[in-house]
């Protein structure tokens, strides 16, 4: 045999026991749905995409990392749905959101980030990793049933966002984020 046989004979014979090494131990399966539920979606009861607006603060007010302030309820409800669903929540998607910090908003505004709760001051964990709780999603979220008959169930969800400081210090300047959200039914 030719030397370049015996490497290329050696390497296939390496190849197939490194196969033969990663013996598969399981399976995930993933499911899920896809349903037919039609409802009205708002924020603050206007249209599905409007504006919550923080009042105007001092940078002052946000001295050393871990301070918050202008805390401005806000809430997302569904109305007039036709479903089998029980009950829905708000999904915080990071697609289509302001850059995640650390489970807050980044503004673009030096130590400031805006931070989202529930109406109960549980933070909102907008990267989806909390423990799920029972009744919540797996951003701390908490799952509201719908109420009424269809075709008008309906249902909302309250949440608080305010100013968070990451930094011993602020910037000063306009604050702008976008937060998306899918509504999810149970």
């Amino acid at each position: 045999m030719r030397p370049f046989m015996h490497k290329i004979s050696a390497a296939i014979v390496i190849a197939t026991a490194s196969l033969a090494a990663h013996a598969v131990d399981g399976t995930v399966t993933i499911t899920g749905t896809v349903s037919a539920t039609t409802c009205t979606v708002s924020v603050n009861g206007g249209s599905a995409s409007n504006t919550v607006t923080l009042p105007t603060i001092g940078a002052s007010a946000l001295v050393g990392s871990g301070a918050v302030a202008g805390a401005t309820a806000f809430s997302i409800g569904v109305s007039g749905c036709t479903t089998s669903q029980s009950s829905m929540a708000p999904y915080f998607e990071a697609a289509g959101s302001s850059a995640f910090n650390g489970g807050r908003l980044a503004t673009g505004v030096s130590g400031v980030d805006i931070q989202i709760l529930t109406s109960t001051g549980g933070v909102v964990n907008l990267s989806g990793s909390a423990a799920v709780a029972s009744g919540q999603t797996g951003q701390g979220v908490p799952v509201v049933p719908l109420s009424g008959a269809n075709p008008s169930k309906s249902a909302t969800s309250n949440f608080v966002a305010r100013y968070y400081s990451n930094a011993a210090s602020v910037g000063t300047g306009a604050v702008s984020v976008a937060l998306a959200y899918t509504i999810t039914y149970q």
